[in-house]
């Protein structure tokens, strides 16, 4: 799930959430486009922090630090 979610995030370029509101938005949404569960969300966004993808500020996302792309 967090591939998927990794993925459609490169693919916005600069166009990404600046909001944790938008981007629990987004996540949702591409978990469920890829036949995963809505409920999956909560776990994602935990480890997108967690694992420092996303610095978060004020509920606000100062920076993505996403891995590059595997191939």
């Amino acid at each position: 799930a967090l591939q998927v979610v990794l993925k459609g995030l490169r693919k916005r370029g600069n166009a990404r959430p600046r909001t944790l509101d938008a981007l629990t938005a987004l996540v949702a949404s591409l978990l469920e486009q890829n036949g995963f569960s809505a409920k999956e969300t909560k776990d994602v966004m935990a480890r997108l922090t967690r694992q420092h993808y996303i610095d978060v500020q004020d509920r606000r996302i100062n920076a993505y630090l996403l891995p590059p792309s595997q191939g």
